[in-house]
């Protein structure tokens, strides 16, 4: 049965195909640019900022959405009940981060809006999503649709077999994921939503790689950065180079390690040099940990993707308050920030925050418990 306000069924599109528009990221532009590193944008003066009506009927926020999209609602099965924001810490601008939104607060419910260029429909997590529904992308575009819809991703393998990395890769899918091997036993084609996809390829790259921790060469830092340059696929524009070499042995040795995971043991043994791995947008730069951060060598993300990240990492997140005096919040804020933070104005209500993911985390999480960070 189709929604009352549309006029067919998702059954009837299920040939048509996903193509969701970018995810515009609006960043703060500070200092001179970094030959390897891309231009920072400046901010617009005038964005449209997209709130969601919270704490009313589904069917209001359904209607509010197609309004605001312009595009028609297809589907059957559509969310009941009343919708309730999950903490979204930044603006909304753009449609890709209300979907991601929306279907966050819905995903409990096994519920998904999936945009098209010509409609949005509704999704069940009990119904196979169709592979031809989704587009087809690589890492490059991970940042240019919404977190929440699914796309597909190839893999070519060197290594291993794709029936063992299809194996591997099945428990890590989420509700909509699939897992497809080629015929020839060296690729696969990866079905899931973008988060997952961002989270899931780089672990199987790993385990198609045999990266341990016992792999990680120790013989000299340049060779370990080389290592990594090759894991991240960013070329190395390190300033300075540590002096003392990697030694010693990690536990669990042989066990398999996510990227995040080994620049924060590289990162703990920096400190004594007082250096610090920063993975930038373009590039993997060393930085003194005694000496100001240049911000336009410091990644800009987003909350979802804070969980991507090491904890040791420096990377910078736009938040929305609600306190109107954001001088005085920038005063209050800044005893919390670590020597890698700052805090800097964008607009009247509307802070970037620069630090490491652990501090940016723990501020966040306080700012979000006394009402400070806006809805």
């Amino acid at each position: 049965m189709c929604h009352p306000r549309v006029s067919f069924c998702r059954s009837a599109v299920a040939t048509l195909i996903l193509a969701g528009p970018c995810l515009l990221l609006f960043v703060s532009q500070s200092g001179a640019q970094d030959k390897t590193e891309k231009s920072v944008a400046a901010q617009p003066a005038s964005k449209k900022v997209y709130i969601i009506p919270d704490l009313r009927p589904m069917n209001i926020v359904l209607d509010w959405l197609k309004d605001e999209s312009g595009l028609p609602l297809v589907g059957s099965g559509w969310p009941i009940g009343t919708f309730r924001t999950t903490s979204p810490f930044e603006p909304l601008t753009s449609l890709d981060e209300v979907l991601d939104a929306i279907n966050t607060a819905i995903a409990e419910r096994k519920q998904m809006l999936v945009r098209t260029e010509t409609f949005i429909m509704n999704w069940h997590a009990d119904e196979p999503f169709p592979p031809e529904l989704a587009k087809l992308i690589t890492a490059k575009d991970w940042n240019k649709m919404g977190r929440t819809q699914v796309a597909k991703t190839r893999l070519t393998l060197r290594n291993m077999e794709a029936d063992k990395v299809a194996a591997f890769a099945k428990p890590l899918l989420g509700p909509w994921g699939a897992v497809f091997p080629s015929e020839n036993g060296k690729e696969i084609v990866l079905l899931d939503t973008v988060a997952n996809l961002r989270k899931i390829t780089p672990l199987l790259a790993d385990y198609d790689a045999h990266n341990t921790r016992s792999g990680v060469p120790r013989d000299s830092w340049k060779n370990t950065l080389d290592w990594l340059s090759a894991r991240t696929g960013l070329p190395l524009a390190a300033k300075v180079m540590p002096v003392k070499p990697l030694a010693g042995a990690w536990a669990d040795g042989e066990r398999l390690v996510r990227t995040e995971e080994v620049i924060d043991l590289l990162n703990e043994a920096l400190v004594e040099q007082k250096l610090l791995i920063l993975r930038g947008e373009r590039a993997l730069h060393v930085v003194w940990t005694d000496e100001a951060i240049d911000p336009v060598l410091v990644p800009h993300v987003k909350w979802a993707e804070l969980a991507e990240r090491g904890k040791t990492e420096v990377v910078s997140i736009n938040v929305m308050f609600k306190k109107k005096d954001i001088a005085a919040l920038v005063e209050y804020l800044s005893p919390m920030l670590s020597p890698f933070g700052r805090a800097e104005k964008v607009a009247d209500d509307e802070l970037v925050l620069q630090d490491t993911v652990a501090n940016l985390q723990t501020i966040l999480w306080k700012a979000w418990r006394i009402g400070s960070i806006k809805k």
